[in-house]
């Protein structure tokens, strides 16, 4: 129990320096993914290193009116990823001309099936100035590596129970490679039963 409250207050030091070292370092590229819609579930993949900008954190816009009351649910869908978001008023090319306005990790349990370090996202925010925003998404501290990156589900007003958006894994280069082989072996298959028959 006491390493447990020791690796948290660990985990959040470590959060709020790495977004503080966000906001003080040299802006991130920034490549839309798309536009999030109230109640509606999509998704997409992050990988590291995190905070780096696309393609390795995932960017999603939207529009709010001051006075709203927004909540955005980063869920995993990898065991492994440790998903954490950053919110900003603004859209643009990149971070460096948006306002930060709130941040979140590990404050929403994760789905039933996809236990794994820490806890899942959840941004809770009071709009103050009407306009669009943006999401930034990215992988805090995953235990390990997947080739593709790894999956989750966010979703603008709503908190789904349930994995809602449909994640198919990548798959790996060698998988690839011993598939074009297969391939190539029965390609040679056939040539050499048609040489057979002739």
């Amino acid at each position: 129990m006491k390493k447990n409250l020791v690796a948290s207050a660990v985990k959040s030091i470590g959060m709020a320096l790495a977004v503080s070292a966000c906001g003080l370092a040299s802006a991130v590229p920034i490549t839309y993914e798309g536009v999030l819609s109230s109640g509606v579930t999509t998704g997409g993949f992050v990988n590291d290193p995190a905070l780096s900008g696309s393609p390795n954190d995932d960017f999603w816009s939207f529009s709010a009116v001051q006075g709203d009351v927004i909540t955005i649910a980063v869920q995993r869908l990898n065991s492994g990823l440790d998903p954490a978001a950053i919110l900003y008023e603004g859209v643009g090319l990149d971070t460096a001309g948006l306002l930060q306005v709130a941040a979140a990790d590990d404050n929403l349990a994760e789905l039933p099936g996809f236990g794994g370090p820490f806890a899942d996202a959840l941004i809770s925010y009071t709009v103050v100035n009407s306009g669009q925003f943006t999401l930034q998404v990215w992988d805090f501290l995953s235990d390990a590596q997947i080739p593709g990156g790894f999956c989750y589900q966010v979703t603008l007003n709503g908190t789904p129970t349930s994995q809602q958006f449909g994640c198919n894994t990548v798959a790996e280069p060698g998988s690839l490679a011993l598939a074009g082989m297969a391939l190539l072996g029965v390609a040679g298959l056939r040539r050499s039963k048609k040489g057979l028959t002739a």
